[in-house]
């Protein structure tokens, strides 16, 4: 679902935005369905098996499942961030996701992400130039331990929970407050954090994605394979046509990445790209 210009200005004037159904029911289920391949059990299974995480339990970018890494890469997301930052270059910070089931004490408090995202001073101006994207894979309502978000000039109190359907996003910045808050019933809580920030500002948003471990490396080869040359942008790389891309760099992404596939990134003729040619492939 693209995000509108009036869910833009909501988001600037209150800190955070929720938009329903932003991705399908189908797309959310196919998350959900990597979350207990890959990250967690779901709550039966979890009580079933005592409490115990039976997965590999990796709960950062890249997976090799491609229901998640679609919507860390989601195109309607790329376009809601550039629109919101306002510039094409962007990075992926961070995919993560998280489960929480009920009975279990994670800790709660309102305070902002900014702290701990950022190499440089603590600085209190809101520029809009790091956000936040909160995917829940699963229905959360007010007894599901929704995150608690404060709107702009608001104290705590006023928090507003954060509920929705599966395939629900909230947008807020890392200046907004927020908290965790504690369930009242039974049940489990599938999130996913997608954070965006400007390639020209490395020390903001500075935790990034790593491909050290085996299972990541699979993850990166099925994300390589599946991207269109816009999500390859995304994850740090020039656009289509730079010169970046030559047979030997192509060559050498063919081999690393089996299922890459080098004209994508060649398809604006192999020269430094356009305007025109950067604003396409979305």
């Amino acid at each position: 679902m693209k995000i509108t210009e009036r869910q833009i200005s909501e988001f600037k004037r209150n800190g955070y935005v929720c938009i329903h159904g932003f991705v399908s029911a189908d797309e959310a289920r196919a998350a959900l369905e990597g979350v207990y391949a890959l990250v967690a059990p779901s709550y039966e299974n979890w009580i079933a098996s005592g409490k115990r995480n039976s997965t590999i339990g990796q709960r950062d970018f890249p997976w090799d499942h491609s229901g998640l890494n679609a919507l860390a890469l989601h195109p309607d997301l790329i376009d809601a961030a550039e629109r919101i930052i306002g510039t094409r270059e962007l990075r992926l910070c961070t995919g993560h996701v998280w489960m929480k089931y009920s009975g279990e004490d994670y800790g709660q408090g309102f305070h902002i992400d900014y702290p701990n995202n950022t190499l440089g001073p603590i600085q209190s101006p809101d520029d809009f130039q790091h956000i936040t994207f909160l995917y829940y894979l699963d229905d959360v309502d007010e007894d599901l331990a929704p995150v608690l978000m404060t709107p702009n000039g608001r104290d705590d109190s006023a928090a507003v929970p954060v509920t929705g359907r599966a395939g629900s996003v909230c947008i807020y910045s890392i200046y907004t407050r927020h908290s965790a808050s504690v369930f009242r019933r039974a049940g489990q809580r599938p999130a996913m954090w997608v954070t965006v920030a400007r390639k020209d500002r490395p020390w903001d948003m500075a935790v990034m994605y790593s491909v050290n471990s085996d299972a990541a490396y699979k993850g990166m080869a099925r994300v390589m394979a599946e991207s269109s040359a816009r999500q390859i942008e995304f994850l740090g790389f020039p656009p289509a046509g730079d010169g970046l891309w030559t047979p030997e760099f192509l060559e050498g992404m063919a081999t690393r990445y089996p299922g890459f596939d080098p004209e994508k990134m060649l398809s604006c003729s192999a020269v430094p790209a356009s305007s025109a040619c950067r604003a396409g492939d979305r």
